[in-house]
């Protein structure tokens, strides 16, 4: 499946289905958009989405900082896609959560403005990564008994539908794989995995 996915990958590249760039190539927001003017010069019928990787990383707006820089960041991207009828699909910062926080729309850095301004946002969670297989509580094995992450889907805002609930993915990382879970399965195996969790905590003295 890895090489089936590596040559449509690779074929979608040469056919320029999908452009990558890194940050060798450019890093700002006016780099990003002269790229999608190009191909929508070049393919003027064409849906196009972009992907950045890491808002606040954006360098653009270096002279001004904090809360401000970061609302003139979001109205620039904002602005880039309506004018240019794109699609953006962005990462962001969090503020330093607890362990077992699950991230919202007020732990986005600096998020006011990104909240006004974004059309969809999505949080992702799973504990897996700070606990061990045998205390976190979304985890998910695979036919080998590997314990995987399952992913804590909640939709933060949603113009597009106005769904705001939560989903499930379960992520096949050696796969690059993540499949949706059924939300009553995944609420009735999270409903178990608390109640095993609960039974085999340590008692305390």
């Amino acid at each position: 499946m890895r090489e089936q996915g590596y040559r449509k990958l690779i074929q979608m590249i040469k056919d320029e289905k999908i452009v990558i760039k890194d940050s060798s190539d450019g890093q700002s927001l006016m780099y990003s958009e002269s790229l999608v003017k190009k191909y929508r010069d070049r393919y003027p019928d064409k849906k196009i989405v972009l992907f950045v990787d890491n808002f606040h990383k954006l360098p653009d707006l270096a002279e001004m900082q904090g809360h401000e820089r970061i609302k003139r960041l979001s109205n620039l991207m904002k602005n880039m896609a309506t004018s240019n009828h794109i699609t953006i699909v962005s990462t962001v910062e969090y503020r330093k959560l607890g362990i077992d926080e699950k991230p919202s729309n007020v732990s986005i850095a600096e998020s006011k403005s990104l909240q006004y301004d974004a059309t969809v946002i999505i949080h992702l969670y799973n504990d897996l990564h700070h606990k061990d297989e045998d205390s976190a509580l979304l985890v998910h094995h695979d036919e080998n008994g590997q314990a995987l992450p399952r992913i804590w889907c909640k939709f933060g805002k949603n113009k597009v539908s106005g769904y705001e609930g939560r989903e499930f993915l379960d992520l096949y990382g050696y796969a690059g794989q993540y499949r949706s879970v059924d939300l009553e399965l995944a609420k009735k195996e999270l409903a178990e995995r608390m109640q095993l969790l609960k039974e085999n905590r340590p008692s305390s003295f």
